[in-house]
């Protein structure tokens, strides 16, 4: 609980398990979570799924999408 005091947003990552695809609960006290899957790196080109939820009572759901679309262009450019 000491690591999550005064947090806004928690990023989960299960890749590593390798889970491809899930959904973060939002947990008390925040405004979003970012799940990362797993690397397929078996495709044409590297990718994974990444999902953000957000509590739209403290996030504009268009300010949620451009902040997937600027994560998207920066890893992108990786």
């Amino acid at each position: 609980l000491d690591d999550m005091q005064d947090a806004c947003i928690t990023i989960s990552n299960l890749g590593m398990y390798p889970v491809e695809f899930f959904t973060v609960i939002i947990p008390p006290d925040q405004s979003a979570g970012l799940a990362i899957g797993a690397i397929d790196r078996n495709a044409p080109a590297p990718f994974c799924h990444v999902t953000l939820s957000v509590d739209h009572r403290l996030v504009n759901g268009r300010e949620a999408a451009r902040f997937v679309q600027q994560l998207k262009e920066f890893l992108e450019a990786l």
